[in-house]
C-alpha cells in the first residue's frame, strides 16, 4: 500500500497546477490595478467599458476552466493507480485460500467499482471549482466578509480603484493596499459546505483540492479492500497505522477485530478486538471526516499484526511526547506531535498566502506593500524553521512554495 509520502507525490502535480493558475489570477488582477493608477478622467469610460466586455473576466474564467480539465485527467490516472496498487496488496490472501486472482485490467466489476469512485471525486472537485472564490469584505459595511466569485471580484476591485483614483474619494494607496490583502489573506477559497442554520464553511482552495483527491484515494483504496475481502472470504480487519495520529482514531489503530466488532465500531457501539481489549464508542467512524486510516481486510489467524501492542504503545507514547507551548494566560501547555503537524499546515499555508500578497503587490507596483509582505514572509520561514526543529519534524518546504 502506497505510504504517505508516495500519496504526496502522486497529487502534488495536480495541487501544483491549481496554484499556478491562482497565482495568474491574482497577476491579472494585480496587472490591472497597476494601470488604474495612471487614468485620467477622460479614461474612465475606455476602462469602464474595457471591464464591462471583460478581456480580463474572459482569462480570468479561462483559467479556471483550464483548472477544472487538466483535473479531470489528473484524477482519472491518480484512482486508477491507487487501486491498483491495493488490489496487488491482496494477493496473499488470495494464495492463502488457494483463489486465482482475477488480473486487475480484465477484472470487471473492479474496473466499475473504480469507475465509480473516479466519478465521485470527480463530482465533488467539480463542485470544489463551481464554489470558487475570493473572500472580499463587504463595500457597505467592511465586517462582512463575503464570497465572491473570482470575476466578480476583479470587477469591484476595478471599481473601487477607478473611484478612489478619479473622485479623490479616499486614499487609492490604502484603498489599493486592502483589496491586495483581501485577495491574498484567504486566497481563493472554496465552500466545501453549508450547515443546517445556512453558514458557510470555507476553505482555502489549495488545501480543499490536497483533502478532495486524499479522500478519492482512500475511497477507492478502502472500496478494493472491501471487494478483495468478499472474494477471499475476509472474516476481520486490521486498522492501518500512522504516526501522530488525532487522538480519538489513536487507541485502536493497528488493532485487529472480527467483523462484527468492526461493524460496531462503524455503527457508535462499543467493540473490542480480537485480543478481547474493550474501547468505548467513537463519535467518527473510521475512514470518515479527514481520517486517514483504512481498513484492511485479513483471514484472522493467517495475518500477524504488523504492529505488536509494545509497538502500538511506544506510538501513542511518542505522540503524547510533543512539545511544550505558551497559552494564552502566558503558562506551559504540553502539546501532542498530532496538533505539531496540524500547526506545521497552518504555517505551510501562511507562507504561501504571504508570497501571494507579496506577487499581487509587486504585480501592482505597490512598492512598500510588496516589501511588508516580503518581511512577513521571512518571519514566518525562520519561525516555520523553528518550530519544526523543536518538534522535530522535517520542514516540507515544497509545501510553502507558490508559482509566479
Amino acid at each position: 500500500m502506497f505510504t504517505e509520502n508516495q500519496i504526496d507525490k502522486l497529487i502534488q502535480p495536480l495541487i501544483d497546477r491549481q496554484q499556478r493558475i491562482e497565482q495568474e489570477i491574482i497577476e491579472i488582477i494585480g496587472k490591472r490595478i497597476a494601470d488604474v493608477k495612471e487614468i485620467t478622467p477622460s479614461d474612465v469610460r475606455r476602462l469602464g467599458q474595457m471591464r464591462r466586455t471583460g478581456a480580463d473576466v474572459k482569462a480570468i474564467n479561462k483559467k479556471l476552466s483550464e483548472l477544472s480539465r487538466f483535473s479531470e485527467r489528473q484524477i482519472k490516472g491518480i484512482i486508477k493507480t491507487a487501486a491498483q496498487d491495493a488490489y496487488e496488496d491482496a494477493k496473499p490472501f488470495y494464495d492463502y485460500r488457494q483463489i486465482t486472482q482475477i488480473p486487475f485490467d480484465t477484472n470487471k466489476p473492479l474496473q466499475k467499482a473504480i469507475e465509480a469512485a473516479g466519478r465521485v471525486s470527480l463530482g465533488n472537485y467539480s463542485n470544489l471549482s463551481k464554489t470558487t472564490a475570493f473572500l472580499m469584505r463587504d463595500r457597505n459595511n467592511p465586517l462582512i466578509v463575503k464570497v465572491t466569485p473570482a470575476a466578480k471580484a476583479y470587477r469591484e476591485i476595478v471599481d473601487r480603484a477607478v473611484q478612489s483614483s478619479v473622485t479623490g474619494m479616499g486614499s487609492y494607496n490604502t484603498l489599493i493596499i486592502k483589496a491586495i490583502q483581501d485577495l491574498t489573506k484567504r486566497g481563493l477559497t472554496a465552500v466545501e459546505y453549508t450547515t443546517d442554520e445556512g453558514k458557510e464553511h470555507r476553505i482555502r482552495l489549495d488545501s480543499a483540492v490536497r483533502r478532495n483527491i486524499l479522500d478519492g484515494i482512500r475511497d477507492v483504496q478502502q472500496t478494493i479492500q472491501n471487494m478483495t475481502g468478499e472474494e477471499f472470504s475476509a472474516d476481520g480487519v486490521e486498522l492501518s497505522v500512522h504516526m501522530n495520529s488525532a487522538p480519538d482514531h489513536e487507541p485502536i489503530q493497528g488493532h485487529q477485530f472480527t467483523n462484527e466488532q468492526f461493524d460496531r465500531c462503524q455503527t457508535g457501539l462499543p467493540f473490542k478486538d480480537v485480543n478481547g481489549i474493550q474501547f468505548a464508542a467513537l463519535d467518527r467512524p473510521i475512514g470518515v471526516w479527514n481520517c486517514r486510516h483504512l481498513a484492511f481486510r485479513i483471514i484472522i489467524g493467517e495475518k500477524t499484526p504488523n504492529y505488536t501492542l509494545a509497538e502500538l504503545e511506544k506510538i501513542k507514547a511518542d505522540n503524547a511526547d510533543g512539545i511544550t507551548v505558551k497559552n494564552k494566560q502566558g503558562k506551559d501547555e504540553k502539546k501532542s506531535m498530532y496538533w505539531c503537524t496540524q500547526r506545521m499546515r497552518q504555517y505551510e499555508t501562511d507562507i504561501r498566502r504571504a508570497k501571494e500578497g507579496q506577487a499581487m503587490a509587486e504585480t501592482a507596483e505597490e512598492e512598500a506593500q510588496a516589501e511588508k509582505f516580503k518581511a512577513e514572509v521571512s518571519k514566518l520561514n525562520n519561525e516555520y524553521k523553528v518550530f519544526c526543529n523543536k518538534c522535530g519534524l522535517k520542514p516540507r518546504f515544497d509545501k510553502t512554495r507558490i508559482y509566479i
